[in-house]
């Protein structure tokens, strides 16, 4: 995380740098035309929600607890096997939802 944060540092700082993109290198993206479909969001900020396949894990937390750790929310699941989806606008302004 430290090398990322000295990216976005280094983004942030020169006003050449219109994106930054990071990513991890467990992740695989599936769609080729991802780079353009991202920058055409005209997003000041996106994050996916990552998955591992036939696991319960995500970077997406539902719901807080009191001392703000994870605390699972009624529609995780359905958020995490597709069933239940929300605009990132939503995600974002929902109370208690972070990515990680």
């Amino acid at each position: 995380y430290q090398r990322r944060n000295m990216g976005m540092d280094i983004c942030r700082q020169n006003k050449e740098c219109d994106y930054y993109f990071s990513i991890d290198a467990d992740v695989i993206l599936t769609n080729l035309n991802i780079l353009k479909l991202l920058i055409e969001q005209n997003r000041k900020i996106i994050a996916p929600l990552v998955t591992r396949h036939g696991k319960l894990w995500s970077n997406f937390w539902g719901a807080l607890s009191a001392d703000g750790y994870y605390a699972r929310s009624e529609d995780y699941i359905d958020i995490i096997q597709g069933s239940r989806i929300y605009s990132t606008r939503t995600l974002f302004s929902w109370k208690g939802a972070s990515v990680l």
